[in-house]
C-alpha cells in the first residue's frame, strides 16, 4: 500500500491550526441503528459545527497558511453551500476580503448566511461549474487567492482532523469507516491519517449514483468529468474528482458505494399556515402518513418534497428541515427517506424532475381550492398522481391507456380558523379532509403497481 507520508507534518500543522475556528465534534454512539443493522454505529456530529458541517476545517487551515501578501489581497470562492459559509467564516475571522460566487439558483437563506459573515455575493450562472469559471476568472483578474473546496493539500489536511479525532474517540477502533465523497476532500483526509495509523480499517467511499464522479474515475484508472449529474446529488453534485483526491483515494479507499433509491414519489407544493393538519396543502400531514403507510418494511420508497413551490419560495430551506424532523420524530420505526429540494425551479429543472427516472408518482393531500399547476405537469409526463377526489381538475388527470388518477377518499367540513389566510383562505371556506386509512392503501398499491 502507497503511503502518503507528507501529509503526516500538514495534518500535525492542521491539527493546530482549524481549531481558531472549528470545534471538536463528538463521536455518537447510535443505537437504533446498531439495532437496525445488528453492529456498533457511531456517528461524527460534523453538523455540530458553527456552519453544520466539516467544510471549515479544509477551509481555514488553506485560508490561514497564505503567505500575507496573499491574505492582503483576500480570497475568493465559487460554492452553493457549505463550502461558501467556511470560507466566510475564515476569512471574517481573519479579517480578510471574501467574494463568493453563488448561482443565481441559491436559496436565499444560504445567501444571508454569506453575507452575514462580511463577505461579497455575486450571483452567477445557473449551476456550479458556471460559477467557478466565473470565480476563477475573477481571480486572474483581483489577483485573489481562490480557495478550492476539496483539490489542495492544505484543504486535505484540514479535512483530516476529522478522521484524527474519530480515531481518538472510539473506544477501540471502527472496522469500517463510511465517508461521504463529493470531490473527495473528506475521504482523501480521513484515508490518508487512519491508513498511516491503522492499515486494517477500512475506508468506504459512498456516493450518490447521480454523480458517481470518484466511482468512475477508480473504475476507469484516471479522473473522469461526467457528462451530467443528477438534481438529487446536492452538496455531492461534481462532475470530476480533485487530482490530489483522486491519487490518495485510489491508493487508500478500500471500497466504493452508490447510494440509490429506484422509486420515489413527487411532492410540490408550500408548506403554509396551521399546525399539523391544519393548513391547506396539509403537507405535514401528507409526510405523516407517508411514513406510516412505508415504515419497517424491507424495500421503501422514497419521498421527494419540493417546497415551497416551484418557482419561489415562502418559508427558507432550515425550516422546511425542522419541519420534517419533528415530523419524523412523531412516527416511531424504520423509515423511508425524505428528500428535500428547496429554492426556486426553473421550468427546465421543474421539468427534468417530473421526467426523472427515480421519479414515479405524484403525491398531494391538499383540501381544495384548486390543485395547482404541479398536477397537471405531472399528468401530462404520465405519472400516477395520488391526491383527494375533489374538484372538476381532475377530469384533466385521465390517460386513455391508464387510470392515473388514484382517488382517495374523503369528507368535507369547514376551514380550520387558525389557517384563515386573508384574500386567500376564506373563513367561510370547505374543504376536503383526506381519509388517512385511504391514503396509505392507495400509496401503497400505487408503489407495488408502478415500480
Amino acid at each position: 500500500m502507497l503511503m502518503f507520508d507528507e501529509y503526516k507534518k500538514l495534518i500535525q500543522e492542521a491539527s493546530q491550526q482549524v481549531y481558531a475556528v472549528a470545534k471538536r465534534t463528538e463521536l455518537d454512539y447510535a443505537p437504533q441503528l446498531s439495532v437496525r443493522h445488528n453492529n456498533k454505529i457511531w456517528l461524527k456530529r460534523e453538523d455540530q459545527q458553527s456552519v453544520f458541517s466539516y467544510k471549515i476545517r479544509g477551509a481555514y487551515n488553506l485560508i490561514a497558511s497564505l503567505s500575507k501578501k496573499e491574505q492582503r489581497l483576500g480570497v475568493i470562492t465559487a460554492s452553493a453551500g457549505n463550502h461558501a459559509q467556511g470560507v466566510a467564516l475564515a476569512a471574517h475571522h481573519l479579517n480578510l476580503k471574501s467574494i463568493i460566487v453563488m448561482p443565481k439558483t441559491t436559496p436565499e437563506i444560504k445567501i444571508d448566511s454569506v453575507k452575514r459573515m462580511n463577505a461579497e455575493v455575486i450571483l452567477f450562472g445557473n449551476t456550479y461549474d458556471d460559477s467557478k469559471e466565473h470565480a476563477l476568472k475573477l481571480s486572474a483578474e483581483k489577483g485573489m487567492y481562490y480557495v478550492s473546496p476539496y483539490d489542495h493539500p492544505l484543504v486535505i489536511a484540514g479535512q483530516a482532523t476529522v478522521g484524527v479525532e474519530l480515531l481518538e474517540q472510539h473506544p477501540n477502533k471502527p472496522d469500517i469507516i463510511f465517508v461521504p465523497i463529493g470531490g473527495g476532500g473528506l475521504v482523501a483526509g480521513i484515508a490518508v491519517h487512519v491508513k498511516a495509523r491503522d492499515s486494517d480499517i477500512k475506508i468506504i467511499g459512498v456516493e450518490p449514483d447521480e454523480a458517481p464522479c470518484m466511482h468512475h474515475a477508480i473504475e476507469a484508472g484516471e479522473r473522469i468529468e461526467l457528462e451530467q449529474i443528477g438534481i438529487f446529488a446536492d452538496g455531492a453534485a461534481v462532475k470530476q474528482a480533485g487530482e490530489e483526491n483522486y491519487r490518495i483515494a485510489k491508493e487508500l479507499v478500500d471500497e466504493m458505494k452508490n447510494i440509490e433509491e429506484p422509486f420515489n414519489f413527487l411532492y410540490v407544493g408550500h408548506w403554509l399556515q396551521g399546525n399539523l393538519g391544519k393548513d391547506r396543502k396539509d403537507t405535514g400531514m401528507m409526510l405523516k402518513v407517508f411514513l406510516e403507510s412505508f415504515k419497517n418494511q424491507k424495500n421503501k420508497p422514497g419521498l421527494i418534497m419540493k417546497t415551497s413551490g416551484a418557482g419561489f419560495s415562502i418559508l427558507d430551506r432550515q425550516e422546511m428541515l425542522n419541519k420534517i424532523e419533528s415530523i419524523k420524530k412523531t412516527v416511531n420505526g424504520d423509515l423511508p427517506n425524505v428528500y428535500l429540494l428547496h429554492g426556486d425551479f426553473t421550468d427546465e429543472e421543474m421539468n427534468e424532475l417530473y421526467n426523472h427516472p427515480k421519479v414515479k408518482a405524484m403525491v398531494s393531500f391538499t383540501k381544495g381550492e384548486g390543485f395547482g399547476l404541479p398536477l397537471f405537469e405531472a399528468a401530462r409526463e404520465g405519472l400516477p398522481v395520488v391526491t383527494i377526489g375533489w374538484s372538476g381538475q381532475l377530469d384533466f388527470l385521465h390517460h386513455d391507456n391508464k387510470d392515473y388518477f388514484q382517488k382517495v377518499d374523503y369528507t368535507i367540513g369547514p376551514v380550520q380558523q387558525e389557517a384563515v389566510w386573508e384574500g386567500v383562505v376564506q373563513s367561510d371556506s370547505m374543504w376536503a379532509f383526506a381519509d388517512q386509512g385511504s391514503y396509505k392503501m392507495i400509496l401503497r398499491k400505487t408503489f407495488k403497481n408502478h415500480r
